[in-house]
């Protein structure tokens, strides 16, 4: 796996490295093989989710330290995006190499299935577009197609500017906020929880530059 894009072959299967240089192939390469890859790092600048999902390679080796919240916010952003969720991804804790976890397994039968003979009840999570009207560092008021019940948990998968987030908010109002023939829009005031230092930080900076007015977050 060591990268000398001279000699590699273009038809070679690509990985990106995220989050370290060339010292992190001594610990990845037992697991995946030496030489298997043409490598490239994570250029200076760039967003890891936006440049995996721009660069769609074979493999992601994402590199981070325990604490890192920025690295596990990569993953989960990478794991709910459809065009990004079957990547293969190794990852690389502290200096140690861990399995490569791929979302494709959640599709592989590993035991037989059991058949109950009542009712079980459960939640699913369903990702639909979303119009987010206005924002605060607390909070934010969206309008959706389909109503949303008062109290309840969502993730939300943001775009702020260049960087994407992903935040868990609770309902704490929701209305009809228009009614076009049969399209019925609904408006809902949303309460950010549990955001990490990363995620409060991303939603305050993109806060406050648009509170400077238009043009605010350009290049």
């Amino acid at each position: 796996m060591t990268p000398q894009p001279e000699v590699q072959s273009m038809s070679m299967p690509r990985a990106l490295v995220v989050g370290a240089g060339p010292e992190a192939l001594l610990g990845v390469e037992p697991i995946i093989g030496e030489g298997r890859f043409r490598v490239d790092f994570l250029e200076k600048g760039d967003t890891p989710y936006i440049a995996i999902r721009r660069r769609r390679p074979d493999l992601v080796v994402l590199c981070f330290a325990p604490d890192d919240d920025e690295a596990c916010q990569v993953m989960a952003m990478l794991q709910l995006d459809p065009a990004t969720r079957r990547l293969p991804i190794l990852t690389y804790v502290a200096g140690e190499a861990y399995a490569i976890i791929s979302t494709m397994a959640a599709y592989q039968r590993d035991s037989e299935r059991v058949e109950f003979l009542g009712a079980l009840q459960g939640e699913v999570m369903v990702y639909q577009p979303t119009a987010v009207c206005e924002m605060s560092h607390g909070g934010m008021q969206v309008e959706t197609a389909f109503p949303m019940q008062l109290d309840s948990l969502h993730d939300f998968r943001l775009t702020l500017g260049e960087r994407s987030v992903v935040v868990k908010g609770r309902v704490a109002h929701s209305r009809i906020s228009d009614v076009d023939q049969d399209i019925v829009t609904y408006r809902t005031g949303v309460e950010f929880i549990e955001l990490s230092d990363h995620v409060r930080a991303a939603i305050g900076h993109f806060v406050d530059e648009i509170s400077k007015g238009p043009g605010s977050l350009a290049p």
